[in-house]
């Protein structure tokens, strides 16, 4: 493609001892206007002094087309466009806040509370609450009327049960508090705090395996304290059997009394 030229004013030719008497030359002269205001182009084509018919943009380069051949010459470049401010006020496309990161946490993740259970659970028996029930249905304490601290265990017991959780993952730490709540007749205490703790460690194999200890030993101290009713049960059997066998004598003996008198 060919690039038009625009033609500038004409200035006639000298010789260079004339052109020294002269004074530097002027700045060339804008194209001519046409009457209607377009400029007048010489295409490269059909090289004539034209009036170009018309104009169009290809990309950024702009091309106007020749009356004489009808053909596009190039007259020249378009700046890049510069960019569009952006749009303000309540038709602005304003883009949407990002979401907040969601944490979903477990009550796996969630510190132990030592003496507390969870609001879904009995403060008293330590069973759960179904349906957001307040009324426990196995002790029928009101749970909305919990009061804290009312059923902690004693001192003895809470400072040792803190250094338990504390080092929870030992073994025979806790077998060394079973046997400090069973020499001082804790057991029932103990066991509650186990179940406060698999309220909120429901798996917990070592929470298991303290709560069943302490339930066989609190079962087997129950038993040993019960009096032996097998005692009194024997005594009466005894007596009558000795009832039954002094009968039988006396009727023995009366059936020989009556043998022996005359008919």
């Amino acid at each position: 493609m060919q690039k038009a030229q625009v033609i500038g004013p004409c200035v006639p030719k000298m010789s260079s001892s004339n052109l020294a008497h002269l004074s530097p030359a002027p700045a060339p002269a804008p194209a001519p206007k046409t009457k209607g205001g377009s400029a007048m182009l010489i295409c490269l084509r059909c090289d004539q002094l034209t009036e170009p018919t018309a104009f169009r943009a290809e990309g950024q380069v702009v091309l106007a087309v020749c009356s004489q051949c009808g053909g596009e010459v190039q007259i020249g470049e378009l700046s890049p466009a510069p960019p569009r401010p952006r749009r303000s006020g309540p038709l602005a496309a304003v883009p949407p806040p990002p979401l907040p990161e969601v944490v979903t946490l477990s009550l796996e993740d969630l510190p132990v509370e030592p003496f507390a259970p969870p609001p879904s659970y009995c403060p008293k028996c330590i069973a759960p609450l179904g349906g957001g029930a307040m009324i426990c249905p196995h002790c029928g304490i009101d749970a909305r009327r919990r009061e804290p601290g009312a059923s902690g265990p004693p001192a003895l017991l809470s400072e040792a049960w803190k250094g338990l959780v504390a080092d929870w993952e030992r073994p025979e730490s806790h077998a060394a508090l079973i046997k400090l709540a069973e020499r001082h007749g804790l057991l029932g205490e103990l066991g509650r705090l186990y179940l406060i703790y698999l309220a909120q460690r429901p798996h917990d194999r070592l929470a298991d395996q303290g709560l069943e200890e302490v339930s066989r030993l609190a079962a087997t101290a129950e038993a040993e304290r019960a009096p032996d009713t097998s005692r009194p049960l024997k005594g009466a059997l005894a007596m009558l059997c000795a009832v039954v066998g002094l009968l039988g004598y006396a009727l023995v003996e009366s059936y020989q009394l009556l043998s022996l008198l005359p008919r």
